[in-house]
């Protein structure tokens, strides 16, 4: 099995199931925002009540936080699909760090705004929930750095390496360039 393939499949695994976690407590902190100031379930006349103040609170004091999901959960989807594609993220490998650095940084806002929020008063009747979203974003930061470093570290293709048969020198501004049928003893 290849290194860099060995390394991608736990680490998006891993990084998912953190993500998930985090989804489950941001719901459960929507859910009791919904609680805690008497949302009243829609009726036939207001449909959906989306104009009632109630429901503004409680859908934008998140709304960013769900955009984080779901950039991030698209992101990690859309690895899973490459990678089991074969060697889609070796192809992709600048794109998806760059995805990759994106969710890591939204990630990293999660946790400070999380931690934050833990010391005010206002939420502790919620603080099992913003303490399972704070174990999430920690673990999918964790994650998603592990998977910038297993992508972006391309193992089989690095100089040197005798996986396929071909020796690599160094090209045009130092980029490994393959070489066929020159043996690295026999160069100048």
């Amino acid at each position: 099995m290849k290194l860099t393939k060995g390394l991608t499949w736990p680490f998006l695994i891993f990084t998912f199931l953190s993500l998930i976690v985090f989804m489950a407590g941001l719901a459960s902190v929507q859910n009791r925002c919904y609680e805690r100031i008497g949302f009243v379930a829609p009726t036939a006349n207001s449909a959906f009540n989306l104009s009632s103040p109630l429901f503004e609170t409680c859908s934008h004091i998140l709304r960013f936080h769900w955009f984080t999901f779901a950039f991030v959960a698209i992101t990690l989807l859309g690895m899973m699909i490459a990678a089991a594609m074969g060697a889609g993220l070796h192809y992709s490998r600048p794109f998806w760090i760059g995805m990759l650095a994106v969710s890591t940084v939204l990630m990293m806002i999660m946790c400070e705004t999380f931690v934050g929020m833990q010391r005010i008063e206002e939420f502790l009747p919620w603080e099992s929930a913003i303490d399972a979203i704070l174990a999430g974003a920690i673990a999918t930061t964790v994650g998603l750095v592990l998977l910038m470093m297993a992508v972006g570290t391309d193992w089989e293709h690095r100089r040197g390496h005798d996986s396929h048969d071909e020796k690599y020198q160094s090209g045009i501004g130092g980029v490994a360039v393959p070489v066929q049928n020159v043996r690295v003893e026999e160069r100048v």
